[in-house]
């Protein structure tokens, strides 16, 4: 959570950010550059005139925001840093800026301490920092077999039990990069279910409007004595009900509806294919009724 403070003008800022830092004015004027008694009639309040150039080197000193020295915000955090102070590459930087990434859940990610320790964890992943002990380990393991089975070689009678003590220790070998893979697949796990989701509402709420929507379709289907009979106009009528209630966001809605279509004319075609052989076949029985028992017996 970013850090807010009091409202104030730009000398209640400076003074606060002086003691905050425990340094005097002298000491902050000498720092940016600025003459002592410019800065004293700015903090007397004999001059409401401070230099764009004198702002920009005190924002830069505190490391606050030109906004927040101006009293404009009350949250010294700067929105805009230089790229390179920032460590991104310039790749990162323009996906940032041109939306290619979810903002919310990149802010999500940064403030989170367990995406700091998952970073670091990756880095050393990619180093080959623990998988180069786990390789030395093994490679250890391999020199001592090659020792064991050596003077197997040179003593016969002691094969059998160097045999038994070389697949030990080869038991002993572990893969390289697996430990890591796990432990980092694991830690990403755990932070994904620390994240705020909307997910398990939305889940639910699309679950309950689907079987709304169904139930007020089956109540107005046809039924006769023997029950419900389902045409395929009412199966379509309760698919599209269901579809209908899938989202997704709005750069994917043109490929969705295509597909739904799509889905939608072949499951038709295969319902009214099977309803037609269906119908056709109860007919040919209407027209060529199965003898009964007395019939068959004569």
């Amino acid at each position: 959570m970013q850090e807010k403070w009091l409202p104030g003008n730009t000398m209640d800022r400076i003074r606060d950010l002086c003691r905050s830092r425990n340094i005097t004015q002298v000491e902050l004027a000498q720092a940016v550059g600025m003459d002592k008694s410019t800065l004293s009639r700015v903090m007397a309040e004999k001059t409401s005139k401070l230099s764009s150039k004198n702002l920009v080197a005190i924002a830069n000193y505190f490391e606050v925001s030109t906004d927040f020295l101006l009293g404009l915000t009350d949250i010294p955090a700067r929105k805009e840093h230089d790229i390179e102070r920032l460590g991104l590459s310039v790749e990162a930087a323009a996906n940032l800026h041109q939306g290619k990434l979810n903002h919310s859940v990149v802010c999500q990610l940064l403030e989170n301490p367990k995406f700091a320790e998952l970073t670091r964890q990756i880095a050393l992943y990619q180093e080959g920092v623990l998988a180069s002990g786990v390789a030395a380990q093994n490679q250890m393991y391999n020199s001592m077999s090659s020792l064991m089975l050596e003077h197997g070689q040179a003593n016969p009678e002691d094969m059998p039990a160097v045999r038994g003590a070389v697949q030990e220790a080869q038991a002993l070998k572990r893969p390289v990069y697996a430990d890591e893979i796990e432990n980092i697949t694991r830690n990403f796990r755990q932070l994904l279910a620390e994240m705020k989701q909307d997910g398990p509402e939305r889940v639910r709420q699309t679950a309950a409007l689907t079987k709304q929507k169904l139930s007020e379709i089956t109540k107005v289907l046809p039924r006769q004595k023997s029950g419900l009979q389902l045409r395929p106009e009412g199966i379509m009528g309760m698919l599209s009900a269901a579809l209908n209630q899938i989202t997704v966001p709005d750069e994917y809605q043109a490929e969705l509806g295509e597909a739904t279509d799509q889905l939608k004319q072949a499951i038709w075609n295969y319902m009214n294919t099977t309803y037609n052989i269906q119908m056709e076949m109860n007919a040919h029985h209407e027209r060529n009724p199965l003898p009964d028992d007395s019939e068959r017996k004569s």
